[in-house]
């Protein structure tokens, strides 16, 4: 089982799941990746969908799926 999050910038959809570590860690590892996101937001902005999955995957190398989209429609997923 996984636990996830998605989140919006100006200029992407970003949605990532992990392994399921219980509720109060999952909310934990859901915010450290929210405010990584928030904090990164401009430089996010700039790359194409390929680059965030890169920088969000070696940012927190346990995410087991990163997918990205833009608003027009291009998208990007990284497995492990």
């Amino acid at each position: 089982m996984n636990a996830g999050g998605h989140w919006k910038t100006n200029t992407h959809n970003i949605t990532v799941y992990w392994p399921d570590q219980g509720q109060n860690r999952n909310f934990n590892t859901w915010g450290l990746v929210g405010t990584w996101i928030s904090q990164n937001e401009k430089v996010l902005n700039k790359q194409p969908e390929t680059k965030v999955c890169q920088l969000l995957s070696e940012q927190f190398p346990y995410l087991e799926l990163i997918e990205c989209r833009d608003f027009s429609g291009r998208a990007a997923r990284l497995t492990k």
